[in-house]
């Protein structure tokens, strides 16, 4: 496909939205405005105390009964998709947890036997074993209950309850507009048009996001009201980005959706801020930023150490930014710079060598680097989407292979 050289002008339709936008604060919408949950919001009370999920089923019945809150179909099925992994998620923690709790036993020495010290040492050493034999039976049983789950676990539950079909938002998605969307999503993405065009190193060529989108854009085109999106996706597809974080949302999301809408607002919040409109419970607000904080940091962090510790990649490993290459950069041309070695170590800045200069890096902030400089602008993203294996696979890929198959 050809560069269009007028693209711009199909982004920003009319010149004059681009000084009529003005920003409105969430607040002030707050009691009009419709509200679209995305994947990770509804992923996050997995996480959380029983309290957290109580209190968002409040607030989300109450929206949905003034016809305020939607889903999107797209987000339903990665729901779908992801509601198993955070069920083994748990799973795994717990039935480790027995493992990791051992027996203690000092031994046997007779020559100690008629020290007071050695005498009390070995009452606790039996108080102790029993108690441990007793947790590791509730842990044992703690773990068969989740086994019997299946898909009636207590979120599932309750979501079942709260979002029937007329609160999912889905698209017609005929044949025709099939071959279209793929094609408008292939001119997205070549110029850098938010949402999505951060995941197209996926195997899916991350279309999720923009069918998400989509369902945005039909939800304003019908409701001609403010919309607010609750997702805990802060990419640089989705956001302004500066220092490694979110700042506002993107321009061409605002006018795009503006165009749609009759003239609304779009705003992004995280699950944590929408709490905070509706509930004053700080503790509950708390605990969800906590959960959304380590899901970033999981996000950026995990991949390169779960393929690290599973020797999914090993020391001395060749890895290949291949993915999504700039336009015009051919990676024979750069091979060296396009080329790392993994070090093998699991720390935040040393995860690979890289060929060009021989210093150590993490997968992400080296990837920065390298776009940065060939894009001409700032750029950071989870670099395990960009860099491949000997074998084709992205890392992200080898990571998510392994997680699904567990």
């Amino acid at each position: 496909m050809t560069n269009d050289i007028f693209i711009n002008n199909e982004i920003y339709k009319k010149a004059s939205d681009i000084f009529e936008i003005k920003s409105i604060s969430v607040e002030e919408i707050k009691e009009k405005c419709i509200f679209v949950i995305d994947t990770n919001a509804l992923l996050i009370p997995y996480s959380t105390s029983s309290g957290s999920l109580v209190k968002l089923t409040e607030i989300y019945k109450n929206l949905i009964d003034q016809l305020r809150l939607f889903i999107p179909g797209q987000v339903a099925r990665e729901f779908a998709n992801n509601r198993p992994n955070k069920i083994k998620e748990l799973f795994q923690t717990i039935n480790r947890q027995k493992n990791n709790s051992k027996t203690i036993k000092i031994g046997n020495y007779p020559i100690l036997s008629n020290l007071a010290s050695y005498q009390e040492i070995q009452r606790l050493e039996k108080e102790i074993n029993y108690r441990l034999e007793k947790y590791n039976e509730q842990i044992t049983f703690l773990a068969k209950e989740i086994k019997l789950w299946s898909f009636n676990d207590p979120v599932s539950e309750i979501y079942r309850n709260l979002f029937k079909k007329e609160v999912i938002k889905d698209l017609d998605l005929s044949q025709e507009i099939k071959i279209n969307i793929k094609k408008e999503l292939e001119k997205r993405y070549q110029h850098k048009i938010p949402p999505g065009f951060k995941d197209s190193a996926k195997e899916d060529l991350g279309i999720g996001d923009y069918l998400i989108w989509k369902t945005i854009l039909e939800i304003g085109a019908e409701q001609k009201k403010d919309l607010v999106f609750i997702s805990g996706d802060e990419k640089s597809d989705w956001f302004y980005r500066s220092e490694q974080q979110a700042l506002f949302p993107r321009f061409e999301l605002i006018t795009e959706f503006f165009d749609y809408s009759g003239g609304k607002s779009f705003n992004i919040i995280k699950l944590s801020n929408f709490l905070e409109l509706f509930s004053s419970d700080r503790e509950i607000v708390r605990e969800i930023k906590e959960e959304e904080e380590d899901r970033a940091r999981k996000y950026y962090q995990r991949t390169f150490n779960l393929l690290i510790e599973n020797r999914l990649i090993k020391e001395n490993d060749l890895l290949f930014l291949k993915r999504n290459l700039p336009i015009g950069i051919n990676f024979e041309d750069h091979k060296n710079k396009l080329t790392c070695i993994v070090t093998g170590k699991l720390g935040r800045s040393n995860n690979v060598r890289w060929n060009f200069d021989n210093n150590e890096y993490a997968i992400s902030p080296l990837t920065s680097k390298i776009f940065t400089e060939f894009n001409g602008e700032y750029f950071y993203d989870n670099g395990n989407f960009y860099w491949e294996n000997k074998d084709g696979q992205s890392l992200y890929e080898l990571a998510q292979n392994f997680l699904n198959g567990l």
